[in-house]
């Protein structure tokens, strides 16, 4: 059963990461609440969530997961960041306005 939190939305493949305690876990039957999502937890800036992720990925990470993996010591996740900010360089840098130019130009 693929679950997701009712408060940070985090899923199986996609979870919180602790510094220290590693992944999220699910605290509930229902599989909709995680555990960095708990009282106890809540207020941890350490703590990195799915949505962080995605608003926070800044130059300097980018360079370091670049570095890690030519040294071939990133992770998966690591690595599929990488292919998903490629992606969004490649499809940025095609404008369609670019294009057109090109086009015009040739």
């Amino acid at each position: 059963m693929q679950g997701k939190c009712k408060i940070c939305g985090c899923t199986e493949n996609n979870a919180c990461i602790h510094p220290d305690g590693g992944p999220c876990w699910w605290i509930n039957r229902k599989h909709d609440l995680c555990s960095y999502c708990n009282p106890e937890f809540k207020n941890d800036k350490s703590i990195e969530r799915p949505a962080d992720r995605k608003k926070n990925i800044s130059k300097t990470k980018i360079s370091i997961i670049k570095k890690k993996v030519k040294k071939r010591t990133s992770t998966f996740a690591e690595r599929n960041i990488l292919k998903i900010i490629e992606k969004k360089q490649k499809k940025a840098n095609q404008n369609p306005n670019t294009k057109i130019i090109n086009k015009i130009n040739k």
